[in-house]
């Protein structure tokens, strides 16, 4: 899958948010593009429980990207799922919002459930090209033609923390 990444950062052009990558193949690759104009990584940093995103020694918090970046300024996000699958409610519909191009995904089988994922993106009427093999996926999200409205932003949200409330209460009483 890092071959099909790295094959895929040469065909970026624009502006590039990195979100989770800490594979130096990843980085170079991405460096030594000349097509991007503008590339911001966002990497994360461990200090005991709490994960922290920064970018330029500034501590950003994956829920408030979208007052740091514009809507629609980024052509393409690349990002570590299991680097942010604890802030997928916040992120898909930032992400939706931020980018104008593709959003790309990279990660393993085990940490997180890929059809919940899939199924959060289609609301918003995307096309979804995942490629995978034994441990490891990439997920590529064409979010050129989406459209957010803030209503039903606000009415996902809710059904999605509910479905998760629910999910939880359930593995509660099973156990």
């Amino acid at each position: 899958m890092k071959n099909e990444l790295l094959l895929k950062i040469k065909e970026i052009n624009g502006n590039v948010l990195v979100i989770g990558i800490s594979d130096q193949k990843v980085i170079k690759a991405v460096e030594a593009n000349e097509n991007i104009i503008v590339c911001n990584s966002l990497d994360s940093n461990m200090e005991g429980k709490r994960k922290i995103f920064g970018k330029r020694g500034k501590t950003i918090s994956i829920k408030k990207i979208r007052r740091v970046f514009k809507k629609k300024k980024i052509d393409y996000i690349i990002c570590n799922l299991n680097e942010i699958s604890k802030y997928l409610r916040y992120f898909i519909k930032d992400s939706i919002f931020l980018c104008k191009g593709e959003v790309i995904y990279i990660g393993k089988f085990n940490d997180y459930n890929l059809d919940i994922l899939m199924k959060r993106y289609q609301r918003y009427n995307v096309s979804i090209n995942l490629k995978e093999n034994k441990k490891e996926f990439l997920l590529n999200i064409d979010v050129s033609k989406a459209k957010n409205n803030k209503m039903k932003e606000i009415i996902y949200f809710i059904s999605d923390i509910l479905s998760e409330l629910s999910n939880f209460i359930s593995d509660f009483l099973v156990r």
